[in-house]
């Protein structure tokens, strides 16, 4: 039985070891036939603004479905509260806190389409944002 395992065990290793093949377009990959690498763009939006009323939500971004990323960075002293779920931002979960001076970012690809609403406990907090 073991001797069985064995030649298994080592058929196995040698398909391992010749490593596999990758074809684009039924031409094996190569340097002269590289996969092709198709880069997306996307315009950054400016969404920078302030609290306009301390201990009230207000809309950060609309529902964008092109949406590929998005971040805030709080210029203020207080804490700000991002909600990315399409609900209503508040000091609390599940919205995203940003303490004071602090930079969220999506990670790529993260962002979804949802609506972002924004939540600060003063008016005037400060901060910059932007989506792409």
């Amino acid at each position: 039985m073991s001797s069985v395992i064995n030649e298994t065990l080592l058929a196995i290793k040698a398909v391992f070891e010749a490593g596999v093949n990758i074809f684009n377009g039924g031409t094996e990959v190569s340097s002269s036939n590289p996969l092709p690498v198709a880069f997306s763009t996307a315009t950054l939006v400016s969404l920078s603004g302030t609290i306009t009323t301390g201990g009230a939500a207000q809309v950060l971004a609309a529902s964008n479905t092109a949406r590929k990323g998005w971040f805030v960075q709080n210029n203020s002293t207080g804490d700000l509260w991002v909600n990315r779920f399409g609900g209503t931002a508040s000091a609390a979960q599940p919205s995203i806190l940003i303490k004071a001076g602090r930079l969220y970012e999506t990670p790529a690809g993260g962002s979804g389409g949802n609506a972002l609403s924004i939540y600060g406990a003063t008016t005037g907090q400060a901060f910059t944002a932007g989506e792409w």
